[in-house]
């Protein structure tokens, strides 16, 4: 981890050269995350907070840093996988079950918190799933004065863009605003080429050339809730063998056209296969047709993440999805990688979550259930075990959420930038803390407070049109020679270089 590394860097410069960056990439930062949950009620049966909890939880784990992350209102209690981590900390705010009102709600509590001027905690960049909020957040956290950072990066995630070829009807301000955001945002966060073409698309419409140019030059693909390590521990457990197992994993909605897929599977049971059908859904299982109860089903409802990998890992071994739009189903890549055969519909969203020549996509409903008796009859060949295996390498090479989540975070410590201005501030910092090694928190603030003319408190600075933001002075303690440890609650520096200067001129 970064903090081992303090050794390897000079505490010595030469005169009067004040380095851009003190440290090297990466730094630790304190940054905050704002997702917009896709069920806020019950964030255990959330995608969004399965996706939340894995960022942020591999950020935490192999970088110096402290995250701040929006949860909904009343969720603390389920929200273990992050409060028990001691540089995490979650902020409950508003949010909406409606989630379209959910990506343009902008909760008061990200002003009070979080801008730079005079909010109460400190941060370095931005995370969000809510493309609409990215020209408000800049304006409301930046201080848009001289005397300001002037730049905290807000980088958007895609877990939610709205576009018309999945949603029947959308306002027209809606996709223009979105698509506004994906301009305002300093960089972009893909789930798969296939979302991300059409997004460019959609921009086209809205934007000039320019604007298009520079969406797309900050656009990249690391989006993944892939916990592989957490998989890892379920691929020594024996496979059923005496049946072969088909599954199913997501809600029964049309979407997912869960009639079809299971008048597909209830077909290759009662055409001769002895096989068995898996329903592992968050969905009520009323909603179940009663006939297929009759006939072989075992349903399992929203069970807990540990529960369904254990469950598809031992018991399942081929999957039907056909929903005619996907962006990333986390759910396909565990079972693919815990060792299920995927059946898909030959389209470019398949394509682009498969590895090149992947054989089992098909051109129509009769293919599909071709694939499946195919697969059922040889899945324990060496044919189909090579399709499992070369699937599971692909998945482990591009959507290993570790790597991928190191990737935004790396990205994100790049691109801040020092702020270049008020060198005379700067000045005075490096002549207050020059014989100090070490700094916490309250002497900070004492020394800025009893060492500065204007006598500023971070506990209590001056609002002014043209004040002096709070978060920098914290920010100029990187270019005199300090990082902030980002190990507690509240900024707390320790020098790894010295920055000499004539402080008499």
């Amino acid at each position: 981890m970064i903090m081992e590394n303090f050794n390897d860097y000079s505490l010595t410069t030469p005169p009067g050269h004040v380095p851009p960056y003190i440290l090297q990439e990466p730094k630790p930062l304190r940054f905050l995350y704002v997702p917009m949950y896709s069920s806020p009620h019950n964030l255990q049966t959330c995608s969004t907070y399965n996706y939340v909890k894995v960022l942020i939880k591999k950020m935490v784990e192999n970088r110096q840093c402290y995250a701040y992350v929006a949860i909904p209102e009343g969720t603390r209690d389920q929200c273990a996988e992050l409060t028990d981590h001691p540089r995490i900390e979650v902020i409950e705010m508003k949010a909406s079950k409606n989630q379209y009102r959910d990506l343009c709600l902008y909760p008061n509590e990200l002003v009070d918190y979080f801008n730079e001027l005079e909010g109460e905690k400190y941060i370095d960049a931005v995370l969000t799933d809510k493309a609409l909020l990215i020209p408000f957040l800049k304006s409301q956290l930046y201080t848009f004065t001289r005397n300001g950072c002037s730049q905290i990066p807000v980088g958007w995630i895609d877990q939610f863009f709205m576009r018309p070829t999945e949603h029947s009807y959308m306002q027209e301000h809606h996709i223009r605003s979105q698509i506004w955001g994906f301009a305002e945002a300093d960089f972009l966060v893909w789930a798969s080429d296939n979302v991300k073409q059409e997004a460019f698309a959609v921009a086209r419409k809205y934007v000039s050339p320019a604007v298009l140019r520079d969406i797309i030059n900050k656009s990249y693909n690391w989006f993944s809730a892939a916990d592989i390590q957490r998989l890892n521990k379920y691929l020594d457990q024996p496979k059923r063998k005496d049946k072969i197992v088909l599954n199913y994993a997501y809600a029964t909605n049309d979407a997912y056209k869960y009639k079809e897929v299971f008048e597909i599977l209830n077909r290759v049971y009662e055409g001769g296969r002895d096989v068995e059908i898996l329903v592992t859904t968050s969905s009520k299982a009323s909603i179940i047709p009663k006939r297929f109860k009759e006939s072989n089903v075992t349903i399992y409802n929203a069970l807990p993440q540990e529960e369904f990998f254990e469950k598809v890992a031992t018991q399942a071994h081929v999957f039907l999805y056909m929903p005619d739009y996907s962006e990333l189903s986390q759910s396909v890549l565990e079972q693919q990688y815990l060792g299920l055969v995927g059946i898909f519909p030959n389209k470019q969203w398949a394509k682009d979550t498969t590895y090149p020549g992947y054989p089992y996509l098909a051109n129509n409903k009769d293919e599909l259930e071709m694939y499946i008796r195919y697969v059922v009859d040889n899945y324990w060949s060496d044919e189909v075990q090579e399709v499992i295996r070369k699937q599971r390498e692909f998945i482990l090479e591009r959507f290993d959420a570790t790597n991928l989540a190191l990737n935004i975070y790396d990205h994100m410590s790049k691109i801040i930038q020092p702020v270049n201005k008020l060198w005379r501030t700067k000045k005075d910092l490096n002549k207050l803390f020059w014989n100090y090694d070490e700094i916490d928190y309250d002497t900070w603030v004492h020394v800025i407070k009893e060492g500065t003319s204007m006598g500023y408190d971070m506990n209590n600075m001056p609002v002014a049109r043209y004040g002096l933001a709070k978060n920098v002075f914290r920010r100029l303690m990187w270019d005199i020679g300090f990082i902030d440890t980002c190990d507690r609650p509240v900024p707390h520096f320790k020098r790894v270089a010295r920055v000499e200067e004539d402080f008499d001129n």
